[in-house]
């Protein structure tokens, strides 16, 4: 079968490769769509800390229909159309005992890092990923198609009920790319009654225009970011979403935030510069909440495909390409050059 190894860092080759084979535990699942991330370009060019052995088959962001089930497998037959849950937890330690999402636990093998993924015609479902049940039915109703996108949607929805953004919220995300996007559709789902986007580019800016993605529209190399956020609230904004791996919106959120204001740190920073400026002060007197999220999970992704079913979002507005395997570097340089929003990769 056709698939895009990871030979080493700096080295993605689309290659022929043996089909695998389910045995004991296992299934096998035939591609139908899978979606490019932002963390597969990173791994490709600088490597990931979840990769431990190449060459590797990348792609996270999945969803087929099961081919064949091999011998102790329950629960799952053949013709199902699955989304493949990446974040593959052990289910046996304190974090996952807690119901923490796969990506705490300390022993997780995320399929497309730890296994082999889903840039391939057939993805193998390892013995760890059935004995989790990392999967999730796709809806009648749902293509295949827009069901890749339903892990990069379920972990929006993980951050957004983590961070409470709920009716009459004004919510300031940062980053127009896919996640910044998928956060301000959650947000309006969830009530917001205003949503604004901060973006440095231009381009990208007038691409969510173009969708209508927000309500306001901010560019933070030509505005002030703080002054146009509270000018536009009436004096900051009550939740405030990183979308973008950069130090310099985390330390803004904590200017842009009203008082009590929420703000949720979803972009991960640089390993080697992820130190940033933090006005604690800011955070004592203005009485703010700082969190993190990290991930998804089987019930965020459920509850991603559940919207997408009762078309309470819009997924192919996010789409801007599609590919076909062979020519997976192509959507790639189409992401670096910031021509893309979502690119999907189709076997």
């Amino acid at each position: 079968m056709l698939a895009a190894v990871l030979k080493e860092i700096g080295n993605l080759v689309v290659e022929e490769v043996p089909t695998p084979s389910p045995a004991g535990g296992t299934f096998l699942v035939r591609i139908g769509h899978a979606a490019l991330c932002g963390s597969d370009l990173r791994a490709v060019t600088n490597g990931s800390r979840l990769i431990r052995k190449y060459p590797r088959i990348i792609g996270h962001d999945m969803a087929g229909t099961v081919e064949t089930v091999g011998p102790g497998v329950d629960g799952v037959t053949p013709g199902e159309r699955l989304v493949i849950v990446p974040g593959n937890p052990c289910t046996q330690c304190e974090a996952c005992r807690r119901g923490y999402s796969p990506d705490l636990c300390p022993n997780f093998e995320p399929i497309g890092f730890f296994h082999d993924g889903g840039f391939a015609v057939y993805l193998l479902v390892p013995p760890s990923a059935v004995r989790g049940q990392s999967f999730v039915p796709v809806p009648d109703g749902v293509s295949l198609r827009h069901a890749a996108l339903a892990e990069p949607l379920g972990c929006v929805v993980h951050a957004q009920e983590m961070t409470d953004v709920h009716q009459g919220d004004a919510v300031a995300v940062f980053g127009a790319g896919p996640m910044g996007l998928m956060n301000c559709l959650v947000a309006r789902l969830r009530g917001a009654r205003m949503v604004i986007l901060l973006q440095r580019s231009q381009k990208r800016l007038e691409l969510a225009r173009e969708r209508g993605l927000a309500d306001v529209y901010i560019n933070t190399s030509e505005l002030d970011p703080v002054a146009a956020v509270r000018e536009a609230t009436g004096g900051g904004a009550d939740v405030v979403i990183t979308a973008v791996s950069s130090g310099e919106s985390h330390e803004l959120a904590l200017e842009l935030a009203a008082l009590r204001g929420r703000i949720n740190l979803f972009g991960g920073l640089p390993r080697d510069n992820s130190v940033i400026r933090f006005d604690s002060n800011k955070v004592h007197y203005r009485e703010l909440t700082v969190l993190g999220s990290a991930g998804t999970d089987r019930d965020c992704i459920r509850k991603a495909l559940d919207l997408m079913a009762c078309g309470r979002i819009d997924m192919e507005s996010l789409i801007t390409h599609e590919v076909p395997l062979s020519e997976i570097h192509r959507g790639m340089d189409l992401i670096r050059k910031g021509k893309a929003l979502k690119v999907i990769v189709t076997p």
